[in-house]
């Protein structure tokens, strides 16, 4: 990508940077499909003001419009009619684009990115975590081989707190004196974490180690583990609610249907909690820098914060 250093306005349009930076990294094939993706739903709304946009359009009014737009369309290929983003949805989207028009800055282009300053949050959704109870009831499960293996890598997952592109691709040399010592793919940094007896049994029930390296999709592997936990009867009733569009829904769910890969980096986060782990120590674990942010992983049922407070000194 030549930069003409000389030319004062030295912008470039938004899209054609986006696919020129994903050509080039170095980066995941999940990194390239999501900001592949974010230069198509970028190319519609382009149709949508009958504009192009450039690294210089992100002014208050072209901020203004996007987000506006954001909320109000369906996503293409969505056959469920009403269905809207969500907003942690747009949320991501709207950090794609602050983060692309960053990255354009420091290549020399001509940047414009109020968008950076418009406040948007996200409502919390109802995400799930699985009790010690639950994943007891998963280790015990009689599964063929792939799904046991699928099982076995989630149940290390949930008691690691490791993101699925971490927990799906360890080996023998990364379990060593009864800790996992892996290099985070995501932040590149070393964590080191002790082995829980869910995990001991895990390794203890498969002869060898081959298990450990998942070589399908992530989206095999989602459908996979809801199966798995329907088939566990891990079915609580779930009330999920969230900002869909311009509208707050409320859905209930069956817990199992919540479950995905992500859902064991939650559970690890949060299990490690209820058992009065501190924060800074499960920090070292998951890589967070800040509570806020860790504090966003840890679900904890209201019933069962009510538990634990009755005994507080306060209620007693």
């Amino acid at each position: 990508m030549l930069l003409n250093l000389f030319n004062k306005n030295n912008r470039i349009k938004f899209t054609r940077f986006i696919y020129d930076y994903c050509a080039k990294t170095k980066r995941d094939a999940a990194f390239k499909r999501r900001y592949r993706r974010l230069a198509r739903l970028l190319t519609e709304f382009e149709t949508y003001i009958g504009a192009e946009i450039y690294t210089d359009s992100f002014d208050y009014n072209i901020s203004e419009e996007f987000i506006s737009w954001l909320t109000s369309i369906k996503p293409s290929g969505n056959k469920a009619n009403g269905d809207h983003f969500r907003s942690s949805s747009i949320r991501n989207f709207i950090r794609g684009v602050v983060s692309m028009l960053n990255k354009a800055e420091k290549s020399g282009y001509t940047v414009v990115n109020v968008l950076s300053e418009f406040p948007f949050k996200a409502i919390p959704c109802s995400a799930v975590y699985l009790t010690i109870e639950e994943l007891n009831k998963l280790s015990n499960l009689n599964l063929r081989k792939e799904s046991a293996q699928v099982r076995d890598l989630f149940l290390i997952g949930c008691c690691t707190a490791l993101r699925f592109s971490d927990y799906s691709r360890l080996e023998r040399d990364n379990i060593h004196n009864n800790n996992i010592r892996i290099l985070t793919q995501k932040t590149k940094e070393e964590v080191v974490i002790p082995l829980h007896p869910l995990v001991r049994e895990v390794l203890k029930r498969n002869e060898d180690y081959s298990f450990l390296n998942y070589e399908k999709s992530l989206q095999n592997f989602n459908k996979r583990i809801r199966s798995i936990c329907k088939k566990a009867d891990i079915d609580d009733i779930v009330m999920s609610e969230f900002k869909e569009g311009n509208k707050i829904v409320k859905k209930k769910y069956k817990k199992w249907e919540m479950v995905s890969s992500h859902t064991a980096r939650r559970t690890g986060a949060t299990l490690m909690y209820i058992a009065g782990i501190p924060l800074y120590r499960i920090m070292l674990i998951t890589g967070h820098t800040s509570e806020s942010s860790i504090l966003r992983y840890i679900r904890i049922r209201k019933e069962e914060n009510a538990e634990e407070l009755s005994n507080h000194p306060f209620f007693s």
